[in-house]
């Protein structure tokens, strides 16, 4: 998984092990942009093209060395038990629960704030409705095609996981208060996500999502000396790893966790 850096006539070029190809740029920033674009062409893009006649996969989580609940399309065995007891305790919250057949859910214990009780994760991939934006107050210039309802099963409180483009975010919140590497950027594809109540608040943590490679993560994690999601010695993601997600929080400008996800269609 190392990289290998080395200059050629003033120009950057990136090797990875995990790749049998080099990426050339004029500067190490560039260089990293080419080879974090060439990963997602190479990773996303065929996902995308699967997704097409697919819609029964499963996404696997990592948070700081630790596997998590994993997330399943509505449509699966696993997704539609879910969805059974999402119906069964929340039925009004939303008009269809599987009005996708790529949408996700996914259930599991608190790990990590806002999260306090067991709890259920669905995920709509399309923009918050008016009835959403109502409910969560919210007024956003722009949203991403995809949000979450998060349901606490204890108190059956419902919560909203709104994902946002990166200059929404910034123009709201302004630039991460975080050492972030200069790749993990909006022109790389960097996105956001925070969590709204219905009193009209939103939680003190927020999530920075993107995607790049295994190896320029790991370089910057190991830099810092934080926790890398998942054991690399035994679990192998390079061709299936969509999203890495930094949750941070924002009155002390911490990293609370790292994360990972990986796709399998099944």
């Amino acid at each position: 998984m190392g990289i290998t850096r080395i200059d050629i006539n003033k120009w950057q070029e990136i090797t990875c092990s995990d790749y049998s190809e080099s990426y050339v740029g004029e500067t190490k920033d560039s260089a990293n942009d080419c080879y974090i674009q060439a990963v997602q062409s190479k990773i996303l893009a065929p996902m995308s093209e699967t997704l097409k006649t697919n819609t029964n996969f499963r996404d696997d989580t990592w948070m700081d060395g630790n596997f998590r609940p994993q997330n399943y399309s509505v449509g699966t065995t696993q997704g539609q038990a879910i969805v059974a007891k999402l119906e069964a305790d929340w039925p009004n919250e939303v008009p269809d629960y599987s009005a996708h057949a790529t949408n996700l859910v996914a259930e599991g214990a608190a790990d990590r704030l806002p999260y306090v009780n067991d709890w259920i994760s669905w995920y709509n991939m399309e923009e918050p409705s008016t009835a959403i934006k109502t409910t969560y107050s919210l007024s956003y210039s722009n949203y991403c095609s995809w949000y979450a309802l998060k349901f606490d099963k204890t108190t059956k409180e419902v919560m909203s996981k709104i994902v946002l483009p990166n200059d929404v975010f910034v123009a709201e919140y302004g630039e991460p208060g975080i050492s972030l590497p200069s790749w993990f950027k909006g022109d790389n594809g960097r996105y956001f996500a925070r969590i709204h109540k219905k009193d009209g608040t939103y939680d003190d943590h927020y999530d920075i999502y993107m995607h790049a490679p295994i190896s320029l993560m790991k370089e910057w994690i190991d830099a810092n000396s934080l926790t890398f999601p998942y054991d690399i010695s035994s679990v192998d993601l390079k061709n299936s790893l969509h999203s890495w997600g930094i949750t941070v929080k924002e009155s002390t400008n911490e990293i609370r966790h790292i994360k990972a996800y990986a796709r399998t269609f099944l």
